[in-house]
């Protein structure tokens, strides 16, 4: 086990690869583990001091990029106390996926005692089961104050931790810390002055009644998804049933201060109220037709209660919640935001050939798809890829909406399979020109009449691990025989693929797509760089543009409701990394490319 033998090595800090010893001045951590035997690499810093007058509780690592995931199975770290290597904590590496983490004191073991001399702090990363090249770049490491905010995390490996990982992760992208510990009895014994519990469904009896006394004794909650009796008594609601099968895909506030957010649900446990006059519903879900009906958040006197799991952390979760704690505790001192960014405007935008965004079902805003074009021009947005389902059945709505679609100047691409997964999410790549005809021509008459171009999706491996030169021309030669079919089919329409973002990472999928442009089978590419980094995004997109010419590259920019999804500043950062190229496009057009855009007006 991995923090095992990192407490073996705590009294030997010299391991066979050599440490790669810092001042604190060092500011990242590099590694290949393809080309050492090592299970480890490690950086020694000198942390900087808390606060003076201000106790510390916690380890800080200010995350400026965290690149390789893939490479690393996990993260430790090392407490220097007095001269000696005395303590160790683990955390998994989706903990480095979020801009700043926190590990308590109460985290290491052995537990370190009240206002420990700390010397240095190693941090480590070890060797995945895929090994491969990776960086860990921060800003700084620093002993913290103990947080306001504490997090239940449940046993390690639980649901319960996943989502205290994504409330964690919210919260940082909020400018909020939190400490995560695995009882509600280890999160009060740290004074905090608010609980949060990422899934109150799965509580254990003791701790839902220990959780009860600290908010009779004044201290205050947020609970997730919560049927406890216990804890309903003490918000003074009562838990409802639960509920399945609508799908929500926002969450509509009814306070001003508290700002909407997408989140695509169908499954809700919703609170009933005791005649209280002190609860209140600040927001509700909205249905895709903009109907507000069902209580998403609810406040009384004792915290706050939200009627789903945490969601992913994106920008606009993340001022939600913010925003909510706020409400629960509006004294708590919190460090202050960035000024509002102006939305993205169609002006910037218009540098760009084209402009486009992608679609897999229906809007969720008002007018639904017959909106859509006017909206996408509003926004200044030209090009539309487009799931065939998402037209619609009904062949007088689908011709309407071409016609609506024309007349705003957008112009709509299918957005195709080229392979099509099973319920396992695999699939088999064509072998032979009979077979590639046939596949081919399936896609081909699925293709509407009025489209203006197609972009082939999944036209690459299921797996890294079944790459083999054989089969990369298999699929060379599939999309060589599909724009041979298309274009003889359908000239003037345009042919573009969605691939894997750099070449090396798409070479891993059998995608030789820099062969496709230049042979032109293709007419562009949309390397599927989705980052919340300007820096990883301008580093993808170099290879991209050594590897093909501008007028053949239209980069995807994350807009989505997950942990990927950049805000303004940085989709701005990305923009004008993107300037010279023929355009960009948005994963995906939603809620959340709405609030980039500025659009937030949905029925009441």
């Amino acid at each position: 086990m991995i923090f095992q033998r990192a407490m073996k090595r705590l009294l030997s800090p010299v391991c066979a690869l050599a440490a790669l010893m810092a001042s604190a001045a060092v500011s990242s951590l590099e590694w290949d583990f393809a080309k050492t035997a090592e299970d480890r690499v490690f950086v020694d810093v000198k942390p900087t001091p808390s606060r003076p007058g201000v106790p510390a509780g916690a380890i800080a690592l200010d995350i400026k990029l965290f690149e390789g995931a893939a490479s690393v199975r996990a993260a430790t770290f090392h407490l220097k106390i007095g001269g000696d290597w005395l303590a160790a904590a683990q955390v998994d590496t989706a903990a480095l996926a979020t801009s700043r983490l926190r590990v308590p004191f109460g985290n290491f073991t052995p537990p370190v005692g009240d206002e420990p001399k700390i010397d240095e702090v190693r941090v480590s990363v070890w060797r995945s089961p895929s090994p491969g090249a990776g960086r860990l770049a921060f800003n700084s490491i620093s002993l913290a104050p103990v947080s306001e905010i504490a997090v239940l995390s449940g046993p390690a490996g639980s649901w319960m931790e996943t989502l205290a990982l994504r409330v964690a992760a919210t919260l940082s992208r909020s400018r909020l810390d939190c400490d995560l510990h695995p009882s509600v009895s280890a999160a009060v014994k740290s004074v905090p002055q608010l609980v949060i519990v990422p899934d109150a469904s799965s509580l254990p009896a003791n701790d839902a009644e220990l959780l009860a006394g600290f908010i009779r004794k004044g201290g205050r909650a947020i609970v997730y998804y919560s049927a406890n009796p216990v804890l309903s008594e003490a918000f003074g609601l009562r838990p409802g049933a639960w509920h399945g099968g609508q799908p929500w895909c926002a969450i509509k506030p009814l306070d001003e201060a508290i700002p909407p957010y997408p989140h695509s649900t169908d499954n809700t446990i919703v609170p009933f109220f005791d005649g209280s006059a002190s609860a209140k519903v600040v927001a509700r879900f909205l249905s895709p037709n903009g109907a507000a009906i069902m209580p998403a958040v609810t406040l009384t006197p004792a915290g706050a209660w939200f009627s789903h799991i945490p969601p992913l952390p994106s920008p606009a979760a993340a001022m939600h919640l913010r925003s909510v704690v706020r409400k629960v505790l509006p004294n708590m001192a919190c460090q202050d935001l960035p000024d509002p960014m102006k939305p993205i405007s169609a002006t910037e935008l218009a540098k760009f050939k084209l402009r486009g965004a992608w679609l897999q079902n229906p809007p969720g805003f008002p007018g639904g798809m017959q909106a859509l074009p006017e909206w996408m021009k509003g926004h200044g947005l030209n090009a539309l890829f487009v799931r065939r389902e998402a037209l619609g059945s009904g062949e007088a709505g689908v011709r309407r909406f071409f016609r609506m679609a024309d007349k705003a100047g957008v112009g709509v691409h299918l957005w195709l399979n080229a392979f099509e997964p099973s319920s396992d999410g695999r699939w088999t790549v064509p072998h032979g020109g009979e077979a590639r005809g046939r596949r081919v021509q399936e896609l081909l008459e699925s293709i509407p009449q009025d489209v203006v171009g197609v972009q082939l999706d999944y036209v690459r491996l299921p797996s890294a691990e079944e790459a083999t030169a054989e089969k990369m021309d298999d699929i060379s030669l599939f999309v060589r025989t599909f724009s041979r079919m298309f274009r003889s089919a359908r000239p003037g329409c345009a042919l573009s693929a969605a691939v894997f973002p750099t070449p090396e990472a798409a070479a891993k999928r059998g995608q030789d797509w820099p062969r496709w442009v230049k042979e032109e089978w293709v007419d562009f590419v949309s390397p599927m760089i989705y980052t919340e980094s300007p820096i990883a995004f301008k580093r993808d997109l170099a290879l991209c543009k050594a590897a093909a010419p501008a007028s053949a590259l239209v980069p995807g920019i994350a807009a989505c409701a997950d942990e990927a999804s950049p805000d303004r500043d940085s989709v701005r950062a990305q923009l004008e990394a993107a300037t010279a190229l023929k355009g960009v496009s948005f994963f995906a057009l939603d809620w959340a490319l709405g609030a980039l855009c500025g659009y937030t007006d949905v029925k009441p």
